[in-house]
């Protein structure tokens, strides 16, 4: 599994990120791509959009929101965790 890193700059962009939990979609526009440490996204109130769950209507989004809901039930099933699920299964590749 891989993953990366999103540095969140300002007071706005700070509050849209208080309430989601894991499951939660967060969709990024405008952000930075820095190689600092390895690669990190990085947003801001002055130049980034953030968009999160009902904000974001798009076919990736949704399949992406399935895709996750399918694995969350499966590790239930299998009486594992959802971390160890994800470490198991191949990333979706989303295309825009």
């Amino acid at each position: 599994m891989h993953s990366i890193c999103l540095t969140v700059w300002g007071d706005s962009m700070c509050d849209k990120l208080y309430n989601l939990k894991p499951g939660d979609l967060l969709a990024c526009k405008s952000v930075r791509i820095s190689d600092f440490n390895g690669k990190s996204l990085n947003v801001s109130d002055d130049q980034s959009q953030l968009y999160t769950n009902d904000e974001v209507d798009h076919d990736s989004a949704k399949r992406i929101q399935r895709w996750f809901a399918k694995q969350t039930n499966e590790a239930r099933s299998q009486g594992v965790s959802i971390e160890q699920k994800l470490s198991e299964v191949e990333a979706l590749t989303v295309r825009p």
